[in-house]
C-alpha cells in the first residue's frame, strides 16, 4: 500500500515525464512480482517501457532494462514465447 502511495505523490508533484515516475512504477511492479502477482506487476513493466520509449531515444539503455524486465514478467506468467 505504500508503494502505491508513493507512485500517486510523485505523479501529482512531478511534471508527466519525470523519471521518478518510472522508478515508482517498476518498485510497485518489483512488489507485485514478489507477492505473486504477475499480472499487475505485467501491467506496470508495460507503462514503464512505454514511459522510457515516450523519454529516451530508441538506442537508450534504460529501455533494454525496462525491456529485460517485462520480458521477466513474461516468463511468471509462463508466456515464454512473449519474452
Amino acid at each position: 500500500a505504500l508503494q502505491k502511495d508513493v507512485l500517486a505523490f510523485v505523479k501529482r508533484v512531478h511534471p508527466p515525464d519525470h523519471p521518478a515516475i518510472a522508478t515508482a512504477l517498476n518498485n510497485l511492479a518489483g512488489t507485485y512480482s514478489a507477492l505473486g502477482r504477475y499480472t499487475d506487476a505485467l501491467a506496470l513493466q508495460e507503462d514503464v517501457l512505454a514511459f522510457k520509449k515516450r523519454v529516451h531515444p530508441p538506442d537508450h539503455p534504460e529501455i533494454a532494462t525496462a525491456m529485460g524486465n517485462l520480458a521477466a514478467m513474461y516468463h511468471a506468467l509462463g508466456r515464454h514465447t512473449d519474452a
